[in-house]
């Protein structure tokens, strides 16, 4: 039902996500951790800002039709140089309804 980011090091909790009504079966997040997603048994995906301490989803995936048991969370940088190169963000989702899902960040 939670997602809890936590410091390795100090061991503290950084932060806490309440997005499921279920089990939360996986979790992923972009390279920069700017993006949190979650995946749980209640069929939902939850993208969550990582860099803001709003507890609330920033987006809620609900395609899945049964528990969504895997997520992955793939980037890549396109273009030569560092600053005219852009970075394409796709998740991916796999569920009980045998379904993988594809989604890509930038269309929001």
């Amino acid at each position: 039902r939670t997602v809890v980011v936590s410091d390795i090091v100090s061991k503290r909790v950084k932060r806490r996500f309440h997005s499921h009504s279920g089990r939360v079966n996986a979790v992923a997040c972009s390279d920069n951790a700017d993006i949190i997603v979650s995946s749980g048994y209640d069929s939902k995906v939850c993208l969550f800002d990582g860099r803001s301490w709003n507890a609330t989803p920033i987006q809620t995936l609900e395609e899945a039709k049964d528990s969504v048991t895997a997520v992955s969370v793939w980037q890549q940088q396109q273009g030569g140089s560092a600053a005219g190169a852009s970075t394409t963000a796709e998740i991916i989702t796999a569920s009980v309804d045998g379904v993988v899902r594809y989604y890509d960040l930038r269309m929001g």
